[in-house]
């Protein structure tokens, strides 16, 4: 598709209305990178997915691939957050020592 200034503006007005409704309900918008470790999309989709993404090696020899979704980097910035708020994972509670407005 191609985006001119009229259909641009007008993608750019709708997303901010959606953006807009979604924190009103209580979502935070999040961003990350599109480049992950290759090794810890092996461990969550088996050694195949080499096959399924596109990979690469950069300058300093590291094996990246391009994130064909956002699980694995939500998931990682669900468990910072926990951390930080005392959030106990085999409970499903915050730890008695964070209060409930916390977070």
């Amino acid at each position: 598709m191609i985006f001119t200034r009229k259909t641009w503006r007008s993608g750019i007005t709708i997303f901010q209305a959606w953006a807009t409704a979604a924190r009103r309900f209580g979502f935070e918008q999040y961003d990350s990178c599109v480049v992950e470790s290759l090794d810890l999309l092996k461990r969550k989709g088996g050694e195949e997915i080499q096959d399924q993404i596109y990979w690469f090696k950069d300058k300093s020899d590291r094996e990246l691939a391009l994130r064909a979704e956002m699980t694995p980097t939500l998931a990682r910035m669900i468990v910072a957050k926990q951390k930080r708020v005392g959030f106990s994972r085999s409970s499903g509670s915050p730890s008695p020592n964070v209060s409930a407005t916390n977070g």
